[in-house]
């Protein structure tokens, strides 16, 4: 049977050595699954033990093609609100080991895939779809290296994939998704049948404030990620000892990149202090680090926040599709006439600056003389779908106006 991780009553924690500790009332569960995980390896048959001059003579021979599938994050969040049941995961492990082996995994499982009929979508190689049976209702899957999530709005499609695989592979089935790649999806119905389910970082928004020494910091249902009087753009320079400056940027670009593993995933109202922030990890001064632990201090209010999907929501997406113009003459000309004709058809948000410097926003009396192409407006978007975002930027412009 699977250990699931519905049975967990703490939050997960940064490493196994913290979850195996004697003091965690989650211990036996984390060791339970940690059995499984090594179980599984050997059962597979995903390892074997060689000699030193063996692994040097497979390494010489050298590593190819070496990323695994990674499904990208606006196709997971569109695949979670247009299914009409929870979702299933399940696991194959088989990307462990040599460098080349999340590239044999994956021709192994598109190979599967695709003798069941599905195809791959052309924006996103790791979205299979198709029918399993004339006039069937499609299924949907979603690959990231050995984790899957599926979905099809009839339960006996998602039944038969499930045996179709089953009898080429050595496949768990894990039940209704709890847990994706550090998610956690919180699932409810209404007495009138409506789904929704809410996706939220909860356990890594409590590490990156207990990281930072923030645990006691005050919380309000009014905060913003902007601290009033000190933006971003305005921090002075300051001149520090070189060692100095090193060690404020290491921590630094740690804080700024927490926070962009939320801002990207369940948080699109980090995105744009991410955005500002991200622009000084080359050379932060102090007042940097300040406007990034504010921010943390944020987080630290809203750590249940997330992005919710409800059936009953709207169900229509609105935007624009990128079509030919005179100016795309030359790119038509340079492109496959395939390739071209997919990105033709792209769905693409357009907005004028919404944000302003952030210097711009705190009225001075005598301001100072600015200096050329130092101050970048914002432009951000944000395409929703089923009441949550799916998609959504925040990045300075490239020209200064």
């Amino acid at each position: 049977s699977h250990i699931s991780a519905k049975l967990l009553i703490g939050a997960t924690h940064r490493s196994l050595q913290h979850s195996l500790s004697p003091s965690n009332p989650d211990r036996l569960i984390w060791l339970d699954s940690y059995k499984e995980e090594i179980d599984g390896l050997q059962c597979l048959g995903t390892y074997e033990e060689i000699d030193y001059a063996a692994y040097k003579a497979l390494h010489a021979k050298g590593a190819p093609k070496l990323f695994p599938p990674c499904v990208s994050k606006p196709s997971r969040k569109m695949k979670i609100l247009i299914q009409t049941m929870p979702s299933l995961v399940l696991s194959f492990l088989s990307s462990y080991g040599l460098r080349p082996a999340p590239h044999h995994w994956f021709d192994k499982i598109t190979g599967i895939l695709k003798s069941m009929g599905l195809r791959t979508s052309p924006h996103d190689p790791c979205i299979f779809h198709g029918s399993l049976l004339p006039g069937s209702a499609p299924i949907y899957i979603g690959l990231y290296v050995d984790d899957f999530c599926y979905f099809s709005s009839d339960p006996k499609i998602e039944s038969l994939f499930e045996k179709i695989l089953a009898s080429m592979c050595s496949i768990d089935f894990m039940g209704d998704v709890s847990w994706f790649l550090g998610v956690s999806f919180d699932w409810s119905r209404s007495p009138t049948g409506d789904i929704s389910v809410h996706l939220n970082q909860a356990a890594f928004s409590q590490f990156l404030v207990d990281k930072h020494k923030l645990t006691t910091a005050n919380k309000s249902r009014h905060a913003t990620p902007y601290w009033y009087g000190l933006p971003v753009d305005g921090v002075p320079d300051i001149d520090m000892p070189p060692e100095d400056r090193k060690s404020l940027q290491k921590k630094y670009r740690s804080a700024v990149g927490m926070l962009n593993w939320l801002a990207t995933c369940t948080h699109p109202d980090l995105a744009p202090i991410n955005s500002f922030l991200a622009a000084y990890q080359n050379h932060p001064s102090p007042g940097h680090m300040d406007a990034a632990l504010y921010a943390i201090c944020y987080v630290n209010s809203t750590v249940s926040h997330g992005i919710r999907f409800c059936s009953s929501g709207q169900t229509h997406c609105q935007g624009y599709v990128h079509h030919p113009f005179s100016h795309d003459t030359l790119l038509h000309m340079t492109m496959p006439s395939a390739l071209f004709q997919i990105k033709s058809k792209e769905l693409c948000s357009y907005s004028d600056a919404c944000w302003g410097p952030q210097d711009a926003s705190v009225p001075i009396s005598d301001p100072p003389e600015l200096a050329m192409f130092k101050l970048h407006s914002m432009t951000g978007a944000l395409i929703m779908r089923s009441g949550g975002g799916i998609a959504w930027h925040a990045e300075h412009q490239k020209r200064t106006s």
